[in-house]
């Protein structure tokens, strides 16, 4: 191997033997947290039951297409393929023609084979995996039930990893891109980089919470209950009951102050809002539709 010469750029393995013995022996190498073998072990068993989802939703996604493409629905906006709804089911499959009905039938066979191993993992995930502290702080808030807070809980490992909230917001997936050029920033979609099982996770600890205010009897459901008597507890108004409407749909949305904390990058009630702005206040104000009131993060 030939020695570069002084003065000009080389990139060698011992040059990078170097470097990397230099940095390591300065402390500034970065390290990367490797999870133990039993952890990633356990990860194995909600990944799967993910893997196994997505086909699910593709088989039912499949069959909802072929119903629509000969007009035929079931009045619901329930799953119709659930034991409640199966005589409607095949009642609708009678009406199709020869052949797309028996593949639809195959379809209807495949997705209970996929629903029973589903089933079968989610009993071994609540078997093997032992409830922590951890997981049931994330129970604790709105959204996460048990699958989702034992997903949470293995793919985040250690929450001492993280020097601070910004790095586990990247690191979960729920920071925006940002684009910055002359003092003008423009926030985009989620970044890409992440963890997709945790940030998956994420997402539909936020639907589940998202469906609770859209049913009916959403009010009445436990885990709202106890989200306000937390809320009083810590000397928070009554709001899951007063929030504002939505125009688009009739429900009760939550206020944003709901769900934000005055801490940056955690989700906890009781975000206060400051006044800026001509004829700002000097002290945290209640949410309202006035545009000079910022989030104070």
């Amino acid at each position: 191997m030939s020695t570069p010469v002084p003065g000009t750029f080389g990139k060698t393995d011992k040059l990078d033997a170097d470097g990397l013995g230099l940095l390591l022996h300065n402390g500034t190498l970065p390290s990367v947290w490797i999870p133990p073998g039993e952890l990633r072990d356990e990860r194995e068993l909600p990944r799967t039951r993910m893997a196994f989802s997505k086909i699910r939703t593709a088989l039912k996604n499949r069959m909802h297409a072929t119903l629509a493409k000969y007009c035929l629905s079931l009045d619901t906006d329930s799953d119709i393929f659930t034991a409640k709804w199966r005589p409607q089911l095949l009642a609708l499959l009678d009406r199709l023609p020869p052949e797309t009905r028996r593949c639809m039938e195959q379809e209807l066979e495949l997705l209970e084979l996929v629903q029973g191993q589903i089933g079968r993992l989610e009993a071994r995930i609540l078997e093997r995996v032992r409830v922590t502290r951890t997981i049931q702080l994330i129970q604790s808030v709105p959204g996460p039930a048990e699958i989702l807070s034992i997903v949470i809980d293995r793919e985040l490992g250690s929450i001492d990893r993280f020097s601070c909230p910004k790095h586990f917001c990247g690191y979960a997936g729920m920071a925006p891109k940002v684009k910055g050029s002359g003092g003008k920033f423009h926030y985009g979609h989620m970044i890409k980089q992440s963890n997709n099982y945790l940030k998956w996770a994420f997402i539909e600890a936020a639907n589940v919470v998202v469906r609770q205010r859209h049913h009916p009897n959403w009010q009445k459901k436990y885990v709202v209950q106890l989200y306000e008597r937390t809320r009083q507890r810590k000397g928070h108004r009554s709001s899951s009951l007063t929030g504002r409407r939505c125009r688009r749909h009739d429900c009760t949305l939550p206020r944003r102050s709901d769900l934000l904390g005055v801490e940056e990058g955690r989700a906890l009630p009781g975000a206060e809002l400051q006044a800026t702005g001509k004829g700002a206040l000097n002290h945290p104000v209640q949410a309202g539709a006035d545009p000079s009131l910022t989030w104070f993060l």
